[in-house]
């Protein structure tokens, strides 16, 4: 989902970018981010899911402009019904995640005929459960030598839990590659609408404590139902409280 590599990014010299820097100033802000998927899971067929997760950002002025500093507080998976199943994102997983810093491009929008003030960020490569450095590609299997325990149980990979009837709780091991951007535009109060670009989504499950469940199902991002919405926060509020506060205010509730 984010990990953390440092984009440089200017933001040129255009009338339009310093409106959108006043419209953005810096401060803390929560994130509620859906990046929806359609998968072909086992015993239930094509599945629309896709997780949604609960971030903290503060974002900081630098001599090259905006950036932000990313913390990914709770993420849930969504899609599944409960006669269904469910799929659960241990905590251990959601603490291996790393905190993103990236470069905010600012700009405008000229297509909307009203010079509206637009925020892009790309939030890099993401690799959960591999290292890019041991391979090229992702693994597939767990007796690749890529492959780490990136949330430290002692499993290979990353582990999430499916529920599901007649088999209870089975843990997958899983590996991804993903790279998103991020862009919309920026409302009065410093809130920011948008979308979700997918250069890259791939992910597989190397290992499964239910070998029936051992299966890599077919996934293909889905932008239509996928976005986000930024907006300030008071500065006391922390990766704990950062759910309730983005409810409050009436975001992913």
């Amino acid at each position: 989902m984010i990990l953390p590599l440092l984009f440089t990014a200017t933001l040129g010299g255009s009338a339009t970018a310093a409106i959108a820097a006043d419209r953005l100033p810096p401060g803390r802000y929560g994130m509620v981010l859906d990046t929806a998927t359609v998968q072909k899971l086992p015993f239930l067929g094509d599945t629309r899911g896709g997780s949604r997760g609960w971030l903290l950002i503060d974002i900081e002025s630098s001599d090259d402009g905006l950036r932000q500093v990313m913390r990914t507080c709770d993420v849930i998976v969504t899609g599944l019904k409960g006669k269904e199943g469910r799929v659960d994102v241990p905590r251990a997983f959601i603490d291996s995640i790393p905190v993103n810093r990236r470069a905010i491009e600012l700009g405008d929008d000229a297509g909307t005929g009203t010079k509206a003030a637009t925020y892009t960020v790309d939030l890099g490569q993401n690799r959960v459960g591999w290292d890019p450095q041991r391979a090229a590609r992702m693994p597939t299997t767990e007796a690749n030598p890529a492959v780490t325990d990136s949330d430290g149980d002692g499993l290979p990979g990353a582990t999430m839990q499916l529920r599901v009837p007649l088999f209870g709780r089975v843990d997958l091991y899983v590996v991804q590659h993903a790279h998103i951007s991020l862009w919309g535009a920026i409302e009065p109060g410093a809130v920011v609408r948008g979308g979700v670009t997918f250069h890259h989504m791939e992910q597989a499950t190397i290992g499964a404590s239910h070998s029936m469940f051992h299966a890599s199902p077919d996934m293909r991002p889905d932008p239509d139902r996928s976005g986000f919405v930024l907006r300030p926060v008071p500065a006391d509020t922390t990766c704990d409280t950062v759910r309730a506060t983005m409810c409050t205010l009436g975001e992913g509730c």
